[in-house]
């Protein structure tokens, strides 16, 4: 949901001569920041996330039901687009607020992970690898609006462009709590947990083993 929104601002701020016209009406005739590799990147994170769905749905495993409050969200973001559509006469406005449903999402996203990692004092499982990426994506990003403003003299496209600014703010700094508790709050919960985990797992295959014995 977040992705498709975002898809949809980025494609609009990038392709469309009417909303083009909008925001230049309402910044004294600036153009918006919005890049080719903005409308590239949401939509491959919209392709990315739309098959990791199926994958959900197609593999045969015991997986955790979407929670009503996951629904109920999703359905609120929705129809607050369609109220939003309806009740502004200029279509910039529904594009803003779709941009902020995927600000929100990316926000919330984080919170449980964080919240986790600090209610088990172990970062164990947690792909450290990816928080780096993504915090250079992150960073990456902010200094191409940057450099974008300074490059057109467009400083104000960095608030015409609110959601990238704010994608990239929020991304960089869970990214850095991530970090935080991985290399310096929980380091040695995390060793000892990975060195617990092996063990009982050297002790399950060992009794495996000695029960397929018995049974030969």
């Amino acid at each position: 949901l977040g992705f498709s929104c975002y898809s949809i601002y980025n494609i609009c701020f990038y392709a469309s001569p009417t909303v083009q016209s909008s925001y230049k009406r309402r910044n004294n005739g600036k153009t918006n920041l919005v890049t080719l590799n903005d409308v590239f990147f949401s939509l491959h994170a919209t392709t990315v996330t739309a098959l990791t769905i199926a994958q959900v749905f197609l593999l045969r495993y015991d997986r955790e039901p979407v929670s009503r409050l996951c629904f109920s969200f999703c359905a609120f973001a929705i129809v607050s687009v369609f109220v939003c559509y309806t009740a502004f006469e200029d279509v910039l406005d529904t594009l803003y607020w779709a941009s902020y449903i995927k600000l929100a999402i990316t926000t919330i996203k984080y919170i449980p992970q964080a919240y986790m990692n600090y209610s088990r004092e172990s970062t164990t499982g947690w792909s450290m690898g990816n928080v780096v990426l993504d915090f250079s994506g992150g960073l990456l990003s902010l200094l191409q609006l940057l450099v974008d403003g300074s490059s057109t003299n467009n400083w104000g496209g960095i608030i015409g462009n609110p959601v990238k600014f704010g994608l990239g703010f929020v991304s960089m700094f869970f990214d850095i709590i991530f970090m935080i508790q991985h290399f310096v709050l929980f380091p040695s919960k995390r060793d000892s947990i990975l060195t617990d985990d092996s063990g009982d797992d050297q002790e399950e295959l060992i009794q495996r083993s000695t029960e397929d014995i018995d049974h030969a």
